[in-house]
C-alpha cells in the first residue's frame, strides 16, 4: 500500500506541486531506485530511500538496475510503478535484513551455550535458519548451470562445523574463539543472502 496520497502536495524551491508533477522533476529521484523520493533523509548526501540505501551498503543491490519499463505519460501508470517499487524495496530490505537478524542471534546463542539442554534447541534454531536460506537459494539458482556460491557454501558450513565442535568441548577459554567463528558464520550468511538478492534482480524482469 502507497504512502503518498495523490492529493497531498510536496515542495520543491519553495514551489508545491502534487505527486505526479513532482514526480517529473528531475533531481527527485532516488540514487538506488530510479524512483521519487518524497521524504528525503536529510542525512544522506543523496536523494535515497531509506531501504534504497541500506540495501546497496550491505547487499550491493539496487533496484535501478531491474531496467523495467517506465510510463511517465500517464499518471496512474507512474503511481502504480512507484507503489510496486516500494513494496519490493521494503519487502527485500525487511525481509533480507530480519532473516540475517535472527541468523545472528541464534548462531550468537549457539557460541555462548553452556549446557546441553540449551545447546540442542540452539542447534535446531541454527539448522532451521541454514535449511531456509539453502532452500531460496536452491529455488533463485535451479535454472542456473554454473552455480555461483559452492565456495561461500563450504565456508559457512566448514565454519559450522568447527563452531559446533568447539561448542561441544566447551572448555573455559574457548569462548572468544567460538564468538570469532560465530562472526565468520555471519559473513558466510550474508555473503549468500547478497547472492540471493542479486540473483532474484536477475530474475524479477522475467517475472
Amino acid at each position: 500500500m502507497s504512502h503518498h496520497p495523490s492529493q497531498q502536495l510536496y515542495r520543491y524551491n519553495d514551489r508545491p506541486y502534487c505527486r505526479y508533477h513532482y514526480s517529473l522533476i528531475k533531481g527527485t529521484e532516488c540514487a538506488g531506485c530510479g524512483q521519487t523520493v518524497f521524504e528525503q533523509n536529510e542525512a544522506l548526501e543523496n536523494w535515497w530511500h531509506t531501504e534504497c540505501y541500506m540495501l546497496r551498503k550491505y547487499y550491493h543491490v539496487q533496484l535501478v538496475d531491474l531496467q523495467l519499463p517506465y510510463d511517465y505519460t500517464s499518471r496512474q501508470q507512474l503511481e502504480q510503478t512507484q507503489d510496486s517499487f516500494e513494496n519490493l524495496r521494503y519487502k527485500m530490505w525487511h525481509i533480507a535484513s530480519q532473516f540475517e537478524d535472527e541468523s545472528t542471534r541464534v548462531i550468537s546463542n549457539l557460541a555462548i551455550a553452556h549446557h546441553s539442554d540449551q545447546l540442542l534447541d540452539t542447534c535446531q534454531s541454527v539448522f532451521a535458519q541454514i535449511s531456509t536460506l539453502f532452500t531460496v537459494l536452491d529455488l533463485l539458482f535451479v535454472h542456473v548451470t554454473h552455480i555461483s556460491y559452492i565456495k561461500q557454501v563450504q565456508s559457512l558450513t566448514q565454519h559450522l562445523v568447527f563452531l559446533l565442535d568447539a561448542t561441544c568441548q566447551q572448555p573455559a577459554d574457548s569462548t572468544e574463539n567460538r564468538v570469532k567463528i560465530a562472526t565468520k558464520i555471519s559473513t558466510n550468511i550474508r555473503h549468500l543472502v547478497r547472492l540471493g538478492l542479486q540473483q532474484a534482480m536477475i530474475l524479477q524482469p522475467s517475472q
